[in-house]
């Protein structure tokens, strides 16, 4: 059995406004990420208040774009984008960086919850908890925008994929991807964080979510036509996950000491 994926990238157009799945499943994500947030917020009595979550909720979107777009840049696109530098604001076509967003994320917390005098341990932990929400999103618009295909398999394989007619049989990594970093992710982080009470530990949650999204994402790699880095065998994307995986595990360290957050 093999299946020909010949899906619109765009759900509809009016004239130069278009709706893509790519762009819907940012908002979705966000939107359900968002809501999440506010239930555990209520639910642990956090020291972060439901104004100031939605207050960083901008903040979290540009970072979202513009870490994730600079990030495509400098660590997949960089030739290309210095010949054509309007290309970079064409965020509605994809190229976003996972690892960029990641970077951005990182920066606005920690600004933010310098300004607003919080724990950026609180911020990152609710944001760990919800992000695989649009993690799986982004994979499945990832499939349908038939980009970070995956590589070429045996006709053996039950769940291959074509992408074009005439096209070879592929992995669908990103489904790959979507299930592991998204969906997994989601409910081991659900188990520890929010049954398990971890989420009154600081740091638990994003230590978790580090470290699975990184292990998740080097194994994924081994299933996609990747950048290749300048180490022969591994990808860009597993060159990346490394210092992910590394402050994962110093987050984990650090959690250890359980710190009430009321």
């Amino acid at each position: 059995m093999q299946y020909l994926i010949d899906l619109d990238p765009v759900i509809f157009s009016i004239g130069i406004f278009s709706v893509s799945y790519y762009s819907l499943s940012y908002v979705i994500g966000i939107m359900f990420g968002w809501s999440y947030s506010l239930y555990l917020i209520k639910r642990f009595q956090l020291s972060c208040t439901k104004d100031q979550f939605d207050a960083y909720i901008s903040w979290l979107v540009l970072a979202v774009i513009c870490g994730g777009r600079l990030g495509y840049v400098l660590f997949y696109d960089l030739q290309a984008s210095l010949h054509s530098p309007l290309n970079i604001l064409k965020t509605y076509e994809g190229g976003m960086s996972f690892h960029g967003a990641l970077l951005g994320i990182g920066v606005a917390t920690y600004f933010f919850a310098k300004k607003h005098s919080l724990s950026c341990l609180v911020i990152s932990d609710l944001v760990s908890v919800s992000a695989p929400i649009g993690i799986f999103l982004g994979r499945i618009a990832n499939f349908i925008n038939k980009e970070l295909l995956g590589r070429q398999c045996g006709e053996g394989l039950v769940w291959k994929v074509q992408f074009h007619p005439n096209d070879v049989f592929r992995h669908p990594s990103q489904i790959y991807e979507a299930l592991l970093e998204g969906a997994l992710n989601f409910i081991i982080l659900y188990y520890f964080i929010v049954c398990r009470q971890g989420m009154r530990c600081r740091g638990k949650a994003t230590a978790i979510f580090l470290i699975n999204y990184a292990v998740f994402r080097i194994f994924g790699e081994l299933f996609r036509e990747s950048v290749r880095s300048f180490i022969p065998g591994v990808s860009q994307g597993q060159i990346l996950s490394l210092p992910m995986l590394l402050l994962g595990l110093l987050c984990l360290l650090r959690s250890t000491s359980r710190v009430p957050d009321r």
